[in-house]
């Protein structure tokens, strides 16, 4: 079954909650909050990664392949998660994530200039 990541994001409904026979969205809940779960673990382990390169004063091309490394992990773990069709789509999500802040933040700092 593949669910866009917005629907993981969306449901911080406990799975204790439903019904007996709601098994498939049970599911549903279930895999998003092992995705939140994957990806807080991810948040984590690159706050691990900045420590160390700030601690060991790596070269940007150690901290490049260090990132590089622990994005394809991720999407490893995507993948074997919500299957091919998943991952296509957690990608586009949190590519279009980046330009919304992106556009999110040039508004911010366009309207406070006109003022």
């Amino acid at each position: 079954m593949s669910v866009t990541a917005t629907v993981f994001v969306q449901y911080p409904i406990q799975s204790g909650l439903l019904a007996d026979n709601d098994a498939p969205r049970r599911h549903q809940i279930e895999q998003a909050e092992q995705f939140n779960d994957l990806l807080a673990d991810h948040i984590m382990a690159n706050v691990e990664h900045i420590t160390t390169v700030l601690r060991d004063g790596q070269s940007r091309e150690q901290m490049e392949s260090l990132f590089a490394g622990q994005e394809a992990d991720l999407r490893d773990k995507v993948q074997a998660m919500l299957g091919p069709d998943g991952v296509a789509q957690y990608l586009a999500y949190s590519r279009n994530l980046v330009s919304v802040f992106s556009a999110g933040e040039f508004k911010e700092k366009w309207e406070s200039r006109s003022k």
